[in-house]
């Protein structure tokens, strides 16, 4: 932390997004807006407020774990996965959803 004229890390987190040293800080939120141990939340039908919010503060979105390998997403329920899955990798989301309602 010495680059960031402090020895205090501690106080430096507490301001995230921050820079120094032409290294960029940002806080958790940034890159896993969603809470990936409440898989409920982000596979529920109609996720598309929280897609919406979320996106507007983060670079990416992490959901897959341990907790939700085996979670089957249903087309057309609008969750925040499948709003993703749409947006993101919409090759990926047709191939998947083609034949299917659920992937």
């Amino acid at each position: 932390m010495e680059a960031c004229g402090t020895d205090d890390a501690m106080s430096l987190m507490k301001q995230l997004p921050f820079s120094c040293a032409n290294v960029t800080i940002y806080s958790q939120l940034y890159f896993s807006p969603f809470n990936f141990m409440d898989p409920v939340l982000n596979f529920k039908s109609d996720g598309k407020k929280e897609f919406d919010k979320a996106l507007n503060v983060s670079y990416a979105i992490h959901m897959y774990n341990k907790i939700t390998r085996w979670t089957v997403v249903q087309v057309g329920w609008n969750s925040i996965y499948e709003i993703a899955a749409k947006n993101f990798c919409p090759l990926t989301y047709s191939r998947a959803s083609m034949h299917s309602d659920f992937f």
